[in-house]
Protein backbone atom coordinates (compact mmCIF):
# COMPACT_ATOMS: atom_id res chain seq x y z
CA UNK A 1 0.00 0.00 0.00
CA UNK A 2 0.88 3.47 -0.74
CA UNK A 3 0.53 5.47 2.61
CA UNK A 4 -0.68 8.86 2.77
CA UNK A 5 2.92 10.57 1.48
CA UNK A 6 2.66 7.63 -1.45
CA UNK A 7 -0.81 8.48 -2.44
CA UNK A 8 0.17 12.38 -2.66
CA UNK A 9 2.81 11.84 -5.13
CA UNK A 10 0.61 9.41 -6.96
CA UNK A 11 -1.89 11.94 -7.66
CA UNK A 12 0.52 14.89 -8.51
CA UNK A 13 2.17 12.73 -10.64
CA UNK A 14 -1.00 11.69 -12.59
CA UNK A 15 -1.54 15.22 -12.63
CA UNK A 16 1.59 16.40 -14.56
CA UNK A 17 1.39 13.22 -16.91
CA UNK A 18 -2.07 14.09 -17.78
CA UNK A 19 -0.78 17.87 -18.66
CA UNK A 20 1.73 16.70 -20.55
CA UNK A 21 -0.78 14.31 -22.45
CA UNK A 22 -2.93 17.44 -22.75
CA UNK A 23 -0.55 19.13 -24.50
CA UNK A 24 0.23 16.85 -26.85
CA UNK A 25 -3.22 15.96 -27.56
CA UNK A 26 -4.19 16.30 -31.36
CA UNK A 27 -8.01 15.21 -30.74
CA UNK A 28 -11.02 16.53 -29.03
CA UNK A 29 -12.06 13.33 -27.45
CA UNK A 30 -8.15 12.87 -26.27
CA UNK A 31 -8.21 15.91 -24.19
CA UNK A 32 -12.01 15.30 -22.82
CA UNK A 33 -10.42 11.94 -21.41
CA UNK A 34 -7.33 13.58 -20.96
CA UNK A 35 -9.08 16.33 -18.76
CA UNK A 36 -11.47 13.54 -17.25
CA UNK A 37 -8.53 11.51 -15.83
CA UNK A 38 -6.55 14.98 -14.64
CA UNK A 39 -9.38 15.60 -12.50
CA UNK A 40 -9.37 11.89 -11.22
CA UNK A 41 -5.45 12.70 -10.31
CA UNK A 42 -6.39 16.25 -8.89
CA UNK A 43 -9.09 14.89 -6.61
CA UNK A 44 -7.00 12.05 -5.06
CA UNK A 45 -3.66 14.09 -4.64
CA UNK A 46 -6.25 17.03 -2.47
CA UNK A 47 -8.04 14.11 -0.73
CA UNK A 48 -4.81 13.09 0.20
CA UNK A 49 -3.33 16.80 1.16
CA UNK A 50 -6.14 16.73 3.35
CA UNK A 51 -5.64 13.47 5.31
CA UNK A 52 -1.88 13.93 5.86
CA UNK A 53 -1.99 17.64 7.06
CA UNK A 54 -5.31 16.63 9.33
CA UNK A 55 -2.94 13.23 10.44
CA UNK A 56 0.55 14.98 11.15
CA UNK A 57 -1.18 18.01 13.31
CA UNK A 58 -2.53 17.08 16.90
CA UNK A 59 -5.61 17.72 17.49
CA UNK A 60 -5.03 21.02 19.38
CA UNK A 61 -3.70 22.52 15.85
CA UNK A 62 -5.87 20.40 13.32
CA UNK A 63 -8.51 23.06 11.98
CA UNK A 64 -5.61 25.38 11.57
CA UNK A 65 -3.71 22.73 9.50
CA UNK A 66 -6.68 21.73 7.33
CA UNK A 67 -8.11 25.15 6.88
CA UNK A 68 -4.22 26.19 5.55
CA UNK A 69 -4.12 23.45 3.36
CA UNK A 70 -8.04 24.66 1.90
CA UNK A 71 -6.41 28.29 1.96
CA UNK A 72 -3.71 27.23 -0.80
CA UNK A 73 -6.20 24.96 -2.79
CA UNK A 74 -8.80 27.80 -3.01
CA UNK A 75 -5.39 30.10 -3.89
CA UNK A 76 -4.28 27.45 -6.65
CA UNK A 77 -8.25 27.58 -7.75
CA UNK A 78 -8.40 31.48 -8.57
CA UNK A 79 -4.43 32.14 -9.72
CA UNK A 80 -4.01 28.83 -11.49
CA UNK A 81 -6.16 29.89 -14.68
CA UNK A 82 -4.97 33.49 -14.44
CA UNK A 83 -1.28 32.46 -15.14
CA UNK A 84 -2.46 29.72 -17.39
CA UNK A 85 -3.95 32.42 -19.56
CA UNK A 86 -0.99 34.45 -19.15
CA UNK A 87 1.27 31.62 -20.13
CA UNK A 88 -1.14 31.36 -23.43
CA UNK A 89 -0.89 34.69 -24.27
CA UNK A 90 -4.05 36.27 -22.96
CA UNK A 91 -7.84 35.59 -24.24
CA UNK A 92 -8.26 32.06 -26.01
CA UNK A 93 -10.93 32.16 -28.57
CA UNK A 94 -11.85 28.80 -29.88
CA UNK A 95 -12.76 30.26 -33.30
CA UNK A 96 -9.12 32.34 -33.88
CA UNK A 97 -7.53 29.96 -37.08
CA UNK A 98 -4.40 29.46 -34.57
CA UNK A 99 -2.06 31.59 -37.19
CA UNK A 100 0.83 33.66 -36.07
CA UNK A 101 0.14 36.09 -32.99
CA UNK A 102 -3.38 34.29 -32.33
CA UNK A 103 -4.33 33.62 -28.92
CA UNK A 104 -6.02 30.54 -29.72
CA UNK A 105 -5.72 27.21 -27.42
CA UNK A 106 -6.12 24.75 -30.80
CA UNK A 107 -2.95 25.03 -32.98
CA UNK A 108 -3.54 24.68 -37.16
CA UNK A 109 -1.95 21.08 -36.09
CA UNK A 110 -4.90 20.26 -33.56
CA UNK A 111 -2.16 20.56 -31.18
CA UNK A 112 -2.45 22.95 -27.89
CA UNK A 113 -1.01 26.30 -29.03
CA UNK A 114 2.32 27.06 -27.97
CA UNK A 115 1.23 29.46 -25.04
CA UNK A 116 -1.13 26.83 -23.79
CA UNK A 117 1.77 24.43 -24.23
CA UNK A 118 4.07 26.15 -22.34
CA UNK A 119 1.32 26.76 -19.42
CA UNK A 120 0.94 23.19 -19.52
CA UNK A 121 4.36 22.40 -19.45
CA UNK A 122 4.91 24.66 -16.63
CA UNK A 123 1.63 23.02 -14.69
CA UNK A 124 3.28 19.88 -15.50
CA UNK A 125 6.77 20.79 -13.91
CA UNK A 126 5.30 22.34 -10.92
CA UNK A 127 3.74 18.89 -10.35
CA UNK A 128 6.81 16.60 -10.54
CA UNK A 129 8.53 19.28 -7.84
CA UNK A 130 5.39 18.65 -5.63
CA UNK A 131 5.23 15.03 -6.21
CA UNK A 132 9.23 14.80 -4.80
CA UNK A 133 8.74 17.03 -2.00
CA UNK A 134 5.72 14.78 -1.12
CA UNK A 135 8.15 11.47 -0.83
CA UNK A 136 10.28 13.81 1.11
CA UNK A 137 7.53 14.45 3.92
CA UNK A 138 9.07 13.63 6.70
CA UNK A 139 6.17 11.90 8.48
CA UNK A 140 4.36 9.12 6.90
CA UNK A 141 1.33 8.75 8.86
CA UNK A 142 -0.21 5.64 7.93
CA UNK A 143 -0.41 3.59 10.73
CA UNK A 144 0.64 5.70 13.16
CA UNK A 145 -1.73 6.95 15.85
CA UNK A 146 -2.84 10.64 15.80
CA UNK A 147 -1.11 12.82 18.33
CA UNK A 148 -3.62 14.75 20.61
CA UNK A 149 -1.76 18.02 21.92
CA UNK A 150 1.59 19.21 20.82
CA UNK A 151 3.22 17.68 24.14
CA UNK A 152 2.39 14.16 22.54
CA UNK A 153 3.39 15.35 18.94
CA UNK A 154 6.69 16.10 20.25
CA UNK A 155 6.94 12.83 22.16
CA UNK A 156 6.21 10.74 18.83
CA UNK A 157 8.82 12.94 16.84
CA UNK A 158 11.58 12.50 19.00
CA UNK A 159 10.68 8.27 18.91
CA UNK A 160 10.18 8.27 15.23
CA UNK A 161 13.90 10.41 14.83
CA UNK A 162 15.57 7.93 17.08
CA UNK A 163 14.40 4.94 15.44
CA UNK A 164 16.43 3.01 13.06
CA UNK A 165 14.11 2.22 9.64
CA UNK A 166 14.01 -1.62 10.43
CA UNK A 167 12.36 -1.09 13.79
CA UNK A 168 9.32 1.26 12.53
CA UNK A 169 7.18 -1.25 11.91
CA UNK A 170 6.66 -1.76 16.14
CA UNK A 171 3.33 -0.08 16.80
CA UNK A 172 3.93 2.82 19.31
CA UNK A 173 0.87 3.22 22.20
CA UNK A 174 -0.02 6.05 23.50
CA UNK A 175 -0.93 5.35 27.58
CA UNK A 176 -3.47 6.97 29.76
CA UNK A 177 -4.46 10.43 28.69
CA UNK A 178 -5.13 11.21 32.04
CA UNK A 179 -1.82 11.05 33.31
CA UNK A 180 0.19 13.13 30.21
CA UNK A 181 1.26 11.66 26.89
CA UNK A 182 3.15 7.99 28.16
CA UNK A 183 4.68 6.21 25.38
CA UNK A 184 4.76 2.86 25.35
CA UNK A 185 5.76 0.07 23.15
CA UNK A 186 3.01 -2.19 22.05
Amino acid sequence: MAGRKGTLAIGLFGCAVTYLAFALAKDNAVMVAVSCVNNVANNLGWGALFTYTAEVHPTELRALGCGSANMIKSAAGIFGPYFAGLFAGGVLDPRDDGSAGSASAIAPDGRAADGVTTALLVFCALDLCACAAALLLPIETRGLILAENVQETEILESLIERKSPSDRAEPLVLGSREGGANVNRA
